[in-house]
Formats: structure tokens, C-alpha cells, sequence
């Protein structure tokens, strides 16, 4: 209950603090109706609109809509707001959990062989690459990426969506994004998880050393990974803002671009509460999960 009365705690204040932030960019009006409009059809536009109210009195009228999932129609493409929302929502919510699980495949391998490999050339190496990884802007990556498989070899298409093939350039393209940091994070956990009483006791009871890595020190090392997964989720969906507009995926994240470039209040406000509830529901399972890996953690809670 408690969690729940924070996700509605932090729903309120983004759709509060972005409904007012919309309304001071400019007025929609001035857009949608030609320059040359008379004042008085601007004047009855914006009363059938709703947009010569206070603003409170705007917010109040459209928070109540919202409780029912109505977040208005769409001011250029006449459809509700929700149902645009909820048609691109699976294509980005599939981009985000491919370019999760690539950035994981990355991150984590090379996090344990580099703290297994301490202060060696494959050591040097993998930091080198995390760093190379992290220093690359995502949007210039993805064009290179983009130059090298699709014009010069030929083998991926160069955008859309569809099919196992649009997929993989900009999945990988978030994943190296996104890798580094998990990278960093698991190698400096595994090497103090390493250096404790616990694993060298470990070790002296006769365990192989895979056991001793994967049950005794990758388990414990994962804790803080998992935590800055549920916070980088976050950024992978701005990330997602990025690579959507590159490859001209159909998602929430271009859908919300367009929207904020034309003015489409009734849009912004429907991605932006559908991506908070996304983002808050992948931190509260990320809390659940980090309970299931150390039962300690919840002992302590309750």
C-alpha cells in the first residue's frame, strides 16, 4: 500500500508539473489555425478547446478524465490519445527489452572475466571497451552502424519495423549504450565480493570454481546490479528517443517527439503518465527481485 500510494504520489506531480510545463511552450491555437485566422474564429476555437480556462481549472478537467483513461483526443490526428498511445506502446516496449537483454549479454560476461582476470591484458581490454562504449554518443553509433550493415554490406534494412532483422541494429545500438556502466558496476562488485572471508572459506571446503563465482560471489555481486538496471531503465527509454527517430521505429518514444514538436497536449500527457507507470513498475519489480536474491534485505524490512 505504501508503494502504491507513492506511484500515485509520483503520477500526479509528472502530469502535473508536464501539464504546466505544455502550457507555458505556446499556444496550440496559433498552430492549428492558419496564420491568417480572424480573432473571432481563434476566439471560438479556443473556448470549444477548453484552452481560454484557468489553467488549474484545465488540469482539474483533465485529471478527472485521466482517472478513467481518457487523456482527451488528439488535437491533429482527431483519434484519442490513449488508443495512439497503447498502438505503439508494444513496439517500444519491445526495443527496450531487446536492448535490455543485449546490454545484460555484454555487461555481465565481461564484468566477471574482468574481475577475474584483475590487472591483466583481457582486464585492460574490457575496461578500454566499456569506456569506448560509454564515450560514443548513441546517435552517432547508430548511424555508423547503420552505414557499415545496411550501405556498404547490405546484409540489415536501414529502417522500419516488421521484422527479426529491423531489430537488431537498434537494439544493439541501446545495448552498447547501455552496457558499459552495468559492465563497470559487476566487476567492481565481483572483485569485493572475491576478496571476502566467506569465499575464501569457499574455496579451502574444496568448491570448483564455478560454483564459488556463480553461487557464492556473482549472487551477492548482483544485488547493486540489479538496482542500477531498475534506474538506468529510465534513461534507456530516453535512450529510446534517440533510436527510434534513427531507424524510424513506430514507438511511444517518437510518437511523444512529434507530439511535443506540434503542440499535441493530449498526446504528451498520455505518453508521458504510460511511460512514468512503465518506469515505476520496472523499479517496484526490481525491489521485489533484489528481496528474492538477498532474503536478508527483506528480513531487514519487516
Amino acid at each position: 500500500m505504501r508503494r502504491l500510494g507513492q506511484v500515485v504520489t509520483i503520477c500526479l506531480g509528472i502530469s502535473f508539473i508536464s501539464f504546466v510545463l505544455l502550457h507555458l511552450t505556446g499556444d496550440p491555437v496559433t498552430v492549428m489555425l492558419p496564420l491568417d485566422a480572424p480573432e473571432e474564429e481563434i476566439a471560438l476555437f479556443r473556448h470549444k478547446m477548453g484552452f481560454d480556462r484557468p489553467i488549474l481549472v484545465q488540469y482539474l478537467t483533465f485529471l478527472k478524465n485521466a482517472a478513467r483513461g481518457d487523456f482527451g483526443t488528439s488535437l491533429f490526428l482527431e483519434r484519442p490519445a490513449t488508443s495512439l498511445v497503447l498502438e505503439r506502446f508494444p513496439a517500444s516496449l519491445l526495443l527496450v527489452s531487446c536492448g535490455f537483454s543485449v546490454a545484460m549479454m555484454i555487461a555481465i560476461p565481461l564484468g566477471i572475466i574482468s574481475a577475474l582476470k584483475n590487472h591483466t591484458f583481457i582486464d585492460n581490454l574490457c575496461t578500454s571497451v566499456a569506456v569506448m562504449g560509454q564515450a560514443m554518443p548513441l546517435f552517432w553509433f547508430a548511424l555508423m552502424m547503420m552505414i557499415v550493415f545496411c550501405i556498404w554490406l547490405g546484409w540489415l534494412p536501414v529502417s522500419g519495423y516488421g521484422t527479426w532483422k529491423h531489430l537488431i541494429l537498434p537494439s544493439v545500438s541501446m545495448g552498447v549504450w547501455m552496457a558499459p556502466q552495468t559492465m563497470r558496476l559487476t566487476r567492481s562488485g565481483m572483485l569485493d565480493i572475491l576478496s571476502q572471508d566467506y569465499v575464501r572459506t569457499a574455496r579451502a571446503k574444496g568448491l570448483s570454481r564455478r560454483k564459488v563465482v556463480v553461487k557464492h560471489a556473482f549472487r551477492n555481486a548482483l544485488i547493486p546490479v540489479v538496482t542500477l538496471v531498475g534506474m538506468q531503465f529510465g534513461f534507456l527509454v530516453g535512450a529510446a528517443v534517440v533510436t527510434e527517430m534513427v531507424f524510424s521505429w513506430p514507438g511511444v518514444a517518437s510518437l511523444l517527439l512529434n507530439a511535443i514538436r506540434t503542440y499535441d497536449f493530449p498526446v504528451v500527457q498520455a505518453s508521458l503518465v504510460m511511460l512514468a507507470l512503465f518506469i515505476i513498475s520496472v523499479n517496484w519489480a526490481v525491489d521485489v527481485i533484489v528481496t528474492i536474491i538477498d532474503p536478508r534485505i527483506r528480513d531487514k524490512r519487516r
